[in-house]
C-alpha cells in the first residue's frame, strides 16, 4: 500500500466490543490496519483505491458488529463517506500546470 493521500485512518464507533470486529476487516482487500483503540472504537488504515468506509460499514454489520447509532455518528459517517468519494474523483484528475496547454484533440 502506498503511503499517500488515499491511504486513510478512519475511527469507527460500535456498540460492541472492538475486540471482536478488528478481525471481521483484517486481511480485507486494502485494509492495512485494523484495530481497537477502545473498548467500542475501531481504528482502521485502508487504501480508498481498493475499499471505502461504506464497504468498511457493510462488512461489520454483516459479520455482527452493531455500529454506534447516534445522530452525530451517522452524520459523521456520512460526511466521511462524501469526502472520500471527493478524495477519488480528484485523484483521477490530471493536473496540468498553467503555462502547459491541455493537449489539443487530434482529428
Amino acid at each position: 500500500m502506498q503511503d499517500d493521500t488515499l491511504t486513510v485512518t478512519r475511527q469507527i464507533s460500535l456498540k460492541t466490543p472492538a475486540q471482536d470486529a478488528a478481525p471481521l476487516l483484517t486481511g480485507l482487500i486494502g485494509v492495512a490496519e485494523a484495530a481497537p483503540t477502545a473498548e467500542t472504537r475501531l481504528s482502521v488504515t485502508y487504501d480508498l483505491r481498493h475499499v471505502c468506509l461504506a464497504d468498511l460499514e457493510r462488512r461489520l454489520a454483516d459479520g455482527g458488529a452493531v455500529l454506534g447509532g447516534s445522530l452525530w455518528q451517522s452524520l459523521h459517517s456520512r460526511w466521511l463517506r462524501f469526502t472520500e468519494a471527493n478524495q477519488l474523483e480528484n485523484s483521477r484528475i490530471v493536473h496540468q500546470c498553467c503555462s502547459t496547454p491541455p493537449d489539443a484533440k487530434k482529428p
